[in-house]
């Protein structure tokens, strides 16, 4: 759902741009509903969560609360301080994990936060132990102890984009 209220906020953008004002309005309309929707279902007391009847708290939902610009200013950065302690398994960590590739939306958000040094952190700590158990491709999952799980998993290679132009 957040992913896809993103693509609508896109969306609008490009029409926008494109000078597409049916189509700006049209994109516009669905992205306010949908906003609208969400922060029914899943916000309660000023926090939000995965499922509409359910505890559980994300980085998922985190990341894209910041890049759909639904979370902002200080209430961004405290949960960013969660969604960071969560990817480096401090003891305050309390959103579930997102996988190595959804790290690179993470990323975005805290590229948007101007979180550098919580990026490099992140990679440090997390792709590092790949590194240090000798691996030479970067896996589809922190832990690839599963049946079908890939060693080899071109998408988790996101973060040479933060190493090397961040």
């Amino acid at each position: 759902n957040f992913r896809y209220l993103l693509a609508l906020q896109l969306a609008t953008s490009l029409a926008n741009r494109l000078d597409k004002k049916t189509d700006g309005q049209l994109w516009r309309m669905r992205t306010e509903n949908l906003t609208t929707a969400l922060r029914n279902c899943f916000c309660r007391d000023g926090v939000w969560y995965d499922q509409q009847e359910s505890l559980d708290r994300s980085q998922h939902v985190a990341t894209f609360l910041v890049l759909t610009g639904l979370l902002e200013g200080e209430a961004a950065n405290a949960l960013f301080d969660q969604v960071v302690d969560s990817s480096m398994e401090k003891s305050t960590a309390i959103l579930i994990l997102a996988s190595p590739y959804m790290h690179y939306y993470l990323f975005e958000a805290l590229s948007k936060l101007n979180r550098k040094q919580d990026i490099h952190d992140i990679i440090e700590f997390r792709w590092g132990r790949w590194l240090d158990q000798g691996a030479v491709t970067t896996w589809e999952n922190w832990e690839i102890d599963f049946p079908d799980g890939s060693a080899c998993h071109g998408w988790s290679a996101h973060p040479l984009l933060y190493l090397n132009n961040h």
